[in-house]
């Protein structure tokens, strides 16, 4: 199919007005579709419509992993920078709209190693499956950005706003409705997420998550520091005295899988 469609662009360029003949919209949303599948995902595509000056748009695609949606990008319109052809390389550029927030991308689709990049803008996370798949749970805005080649890759992200619903790991509950906002960065590494930094605050007291994820199984630490006033106020870290190391700091492992292949789901609590 690639092949195709590098004969397809010298074409176009060689001889203007291809873009309406040659390159069909089979061809487009199937090159789509298999650079998805790469990274082992899936797509479905919804009204796709070409435009006349290599550009297109998409009513809805629906990102999914084994069969389970992680997310879903709407109104999305795309673009192909085929000046980049000459050089041997085929970026596409999409904007959409995402959780009611705002999504933006580029990807390489004939450079090894395929770079991609990625910036989200105030999505809801009540809106995006993925984030309940790890524990997160309520409302909140979620504003990051991804860039990844060759299977490995970086995020950074923040979340505001927050109100997020308590959650039980391996029968431990987790007082997420405690925290208001948050930000981090992970590192990927083939099915390796290590988290470089991922921290939490709320009214006096924060929180720090460490570790790493391998194979969709965690090996995480919650550290919670709470403030003395925050301590006097809340019965709740009571119920975390076992996990208390000294006086405001407490440490809590951390076990799940958290894979979009297990099926498993964790639990929550109303805040």
């Amino acid at each position: 199919m690639r092949r195709f469609l590098i004969g397809s662009i010298a074409a176009i360029i060689i001889i203007p007005g291809l873009w309406q003949i040659a390159v069909t919209d089979r061809l487009i949303t199937g090159l789509i579709e298999e650079s998805l599948e790469d990274k082992g995902l899936h797509a479905d595509i919804t009204e796709f419509k070409k435009g006349f000056f290599f550009d297109f748009a998409l009513r809805q695609i629906t990102i999914k992993k084994s069969g389970k949606e992680i997310l879903s990008i709407e109104n999305t319109k795309g673009r192909l920078d085929l000046l980049s052809f000459f050089v041997f390389q085929l970026p596409v550029f999409f904007n959409g709209e995402i959780g009611r927030g705002t999504i933006r991308s580029k990807v390489e689709l004939f450079q090894s190693g395929n770079p991609l990049e990625i910036a989200v803008d105030s999505a809801e996370i009540e809106d995006i499956p993925v984030f309940s798949s790890l524990g997160l749970l309520g409302r909140g805005t979620f504003s990051g950005n991804l860039k990844m080649e060759n299977n490995t890759g970086e995020i950074r992200f923040q979340l505001a706003d927050a109100h997020l619903k308590s959650v039980a790991f391996d029968g431990i509950m987790v007082p997420m409705e405690l925290f208001y906002k948050g930000r981090g960065a992970l590192i990927i590494n083939g099915d390796t997420v290590v988290i470089k930094s991922f921290v939490l605050e709320g009214d006096s007291i924060y929180a720090r998550i460490k570790g790493d994820i391998t194979g969709g199984r965690s090996s995480l630490t919650l550290e919670l520091m709470p403030e003395q006033s925050f301590q006097e106020k809340h019965p709740v870290l009571s119920l975390l005295e076992r996990y208390r190391v000294s006086p405001g700091y407490y440490s809590i492992p951390i076990t799940r899988n958290f894979s979009l292949l297990d099926g498993a789901a964790p639990v929550y609590e109303k805040p």
